[in-house]
């Protein structure tokens, strides 16, 4: 994706640490996150940071990671084992908190949807496949006993439909949060 980013942008491509961008003080006009704040440590000081380069006016669009429409056949068997996967306190990314951190960072909410939907097609097997794999971030660090109590039974689940192999027309749709640094 670094690659991809940085062929079509050139030298302003920065792999850098998002609570200490390489970035001069107010000076860009917009900064976006897309599936990010669920995988930082600290959401507020994430905020801050994107406060500090941008410049005063400036915007920050926010894609959250948690989908925000309907389950479909799949969501409905995997959506309940993210759910206990996360800490008692919920998502550190679900919309309303992220209001209130930006709010406290010196951002207003100017603007709130649901992005397009995204369609696009998955078999059963390929999102198993995907979850054996451990790709989501909230896997990787689960423990061999976690991922046979949570993981293996929705693996077997997703197996267990009917003509497993068989692509799905699934949509994709999250929450979209736009901010405004006052002047």
């Amino acid at each position: 994706m670094l690659a991809v980013a940085a062929g079509r942008l050139g030298p302003a491509v920065a792999v850098a640490d998002a609570e200490r961008l390489p970035v001069s003080a107010g000076a860009v006009d917009t900064v976006v996150m897309v599936w990010v704040l669920q995988l930082v440590a600290r959401v507020e000081r994430v905020l801050e940071e994107a406060v500090r380069v941008l410049r005063r006016g400036g915007h920050l669009a926010v894609v959250l990671a948690a989908p925000a429409g309907p389950p479909d056949e799949i969501d409905g068997i995997v959506r309940p084992m993210y759910l206990a996967l996360l800490p008692p306190e919920g998502r550190q990314d679900r919309p309303e908190l992220v209001v209130e951190l930006a709010r406290a960072a010196g951002l207003r909410l100017v603007h709130r949807c649901l992005t397009t939907p995204q369609h696009y097609g998955e078999s059963p097997a390929e999102e198993a496949d995907r979850l054996e794999r451990r790709t989501a971030a909230i896997l990787l660090d689960l423990s061999p006993e976690a991922f046979a109590d949570l993981v293996a039974p929705v693996v077997a689940a997703l197996r267990a439909l009917p003509r497993p192999d068989e692509a799905r027309r699934r949509s994709a749709v999250h929450d979209l949060l736009v901010f405004r640094r006052e002047p």
